[in-house]
């Protein structure tokens, strides 16, 4: 199986990424307000995700993945599903977040995964890393989604065919 890691930010940390079994491809990370900015067609757009009402605007947009995504309901959810575009976990998050903090960013994540999956909506687990410190075998960025609920076969699809999909779109091979 092929795993990828596609949203690894720095030359050293898809260095790393690639030695530790991921595949990375091109990616281009917007927020919000920058949904109208020009960008490569060709590589992975992420948009992080923000107040409920510009995640339902960022939903409508032609990115792929929103990324980390804490304001969402399922009308959200479901204009996502429709319009293809993957709702991202990234484990830099959970890396830097402390005590009480990451206890309530798992939460949070446990009742969003539970109703991705109750909706039908794909999952993609990315490290986010920086830097080639926080970049993570694909086993432990695996673990971040069934630590999150979702099932192993589930967590290995969203590092090896979710991606792979996405990827397929963007060479137009789908």
């Amino acid at each position: 199986m092929v795993y990828y890691d596609l949203l690894a930010k720095t030359m050293k940390a898809r260095e790393v990424a690639e030695e530790l079994g991921f595949k990375t491809y091109p990616f281009v990370e917007l927020q919000p307000e920058e949904l109208d900015r020009a960008y490569d067609s060709t590589k992975v757009v992420f948009v992080r995700g923000g107040t409920l009402e510009q995640n339902k605007k960022i939903v409508r947009s032609p990115c792929d993945v929103i990324l980390d995504a804490t304001s969402v309901d399922s009308a959200v959810v479901q204009v996502a599903i429709d319009n293809n575009v993957t709702f991202g976990i990234s484990l830099h998050q959970f890396l830097y977040s402390k005590k009480l903090r990451r206890a309530k960013l798992i939460g949070f994540y446990t009742r969003l995964v539970k109703l991705y999956n109750n909706m039908g909506a794909n999952i993609v687990l990315v490290s986010g890393a920086t830097n080639n410190f926080e970049a993570r075998p694909p086993e432990q960025l695996a673990s971040l989604g069934m630590l999150l609920g979702q099932t192993k076969r589930q967590a290995k699809w969203s590092i090896s065919k979710v991606p792979e999909s996405i990827i397929s779109r963007k060479k137009g091979d789908d």
